[in-house]
């Protein structure tokens, strides 16, 4: 199917998924089918064969569910600032110790509570910049995190580092 017949597929198909979203005698479950599968045609998935972009609050926080549902990998604002922590998990996750990759996965949890004072990417930058990394600073409009997000990030460093994560 190439771009216009997709087009126009999406645009006949679109509004009766949206009908069914609204629509009070519509299962829950089938509202978030509906929901999901909306998300799915605006999405650009088909367009990048093999790779499924996950983007913003959740990338983090999806690399050990993606993997056991077939992912093969994930893009990770994480592993910038604790990269042998993020292949750690693909690694016991592979061995099959799903334990182990759940104990890590779940290692991050201090640095991403971090995101809750700003956006995500300046966060991960300015951790880079204080674990010794030259990264520079993120550009305006997110160059900046407040003295209370700036004193979290600090704490959760230091108990990511006390936790071994690297």
């Amino acid at each position: 199917m190439n771009i216009k017949e997709r087009a126009a597929s999406l645009k006949r198909d679109i509004p009766a998924v949206f009908l069914a979203l609204k629509a009070r005698e519509t299962p829950l479950l089938t509202k978030i089918l509906a929901f999901l599968t909306v998300a799915y045609a605006l999405s650009p998935i088909d367009l990048i064969p093999d790779f499924v972009p996950v983007l913003g609050y959740l990338d983090d926080l999806i690399i050990l569910p993606a993997l056991v549902f077939g992912g093969k990998g994930g893009i990770a604002g994480c592993a910038n600032v604790f990269p042998g922590t993020m292949v750690e998990i693909y690694e016991a996750y592979m061995a099959g110790d799903l334990e182990r990759a759940m104990r890590v996965q779940d290692s991050i949890r201090p640095l991403r509570a971090v995101f809750q004072y700003g956006n995500p990417n300046t966060i991960i930058k300015i951790a880079a910049g204080l674990l010794g990394y030259p990264v520079g600073s993120c550009r305006k409009p997110f160059c900046q995190l407040s003295d209370q997000g700036m004193e979290a990030l600090k704490k959760a460093l230091e108990l990511c580092k006390a936790n071994g994560l690297r």
